[in-house]
Order: structure tokens, then sequence, then C-alpha cells
């Protein structure tokens, strides 16, 4: 069994780290600076239609349809005037089985190896 150390417990660490789990030749281990993860409800992660190709070949695709969103486009912002600049449509992008999607924080959890502060 070959172990692989992961540096970062962010979405590029915790992919990279469900990618090797799916191999039992591979023990995963995460390193992470912050000494927590959190991981609440809250719709953080906002994910394009190329990263949920990527995903789903870990299994994303399987999680509930009520616990995705799928906006039809964004809206910018000016911070400095509070004032809409511009919405950009993004349904475009889709596809049948993938489409932009707006994950729950918490769902970066799946299949997670142990995670260590450093």
């Amino acid at each position: 069994m070959k172990n692989i150390a992961i540096i970062g417990a962010g979405i590029s660490g915790l992919y990279i780290a469900n990618l090797f789990s799916q191999n039992s030749n591979y023990k995963i281990t995460i390193y992470e600076k912050n000494s927590s993860v959190n991981l609440e409800k809250g719709y953080g992660i906002q994910l394009s239609v190329n990263s949920m190709k990527l995903l789903n070949q870990i299994n994303f695709q399987k999680i509930q349809a009520e616990d995705k969103f799928h906006p039809h486009k964004l809206d910018f912002y000016s911070l400095k005037k509070n004032k809409k600049i511009c919405d950009l449509d993004i349904s475009m992008f889709n596809s049948t089985d993938t489409k932009y999607t707006t994950l729950p924080v918490s769902y970066t959890h799946l299949t997670l190896p142990t995670i260590y502060s450093v």
C-alpha cells in the first residue's frame, strides 16, 4: 500500500483524495493549515459544467436532487456602489446530464479520509 499525503482540504484536495480513495492500494492523508474544515449547511460551492463532469466521476451525481440548485443566471454587483452591473445567462452551457450547480458546503465530505491540522 502506498501512502499519499495531500496538502490542503480545499475543493482540489478533496477531489483528488476522492479519486485516490477509489483504489485500495492507496492510504490517503490530508493536511490542512486551518484547525477545522467548516462543512456547515450553506450553498457555498458553485461548480461550472466542466467541474461537474469531473465530480460526477467520483459520484457527485448521486446527490439528491433536492440538495442541488441549478441557477439559470448569475448577477454581478459593484461592491462599492451596491448596484447591479450585469447578469450572465449560464443555462446555455448546461446539457441534459451536466448543469451548472450550486451545492451545500457539507457535500465536500463525501468519503473523506483523515484530515490533520498542521
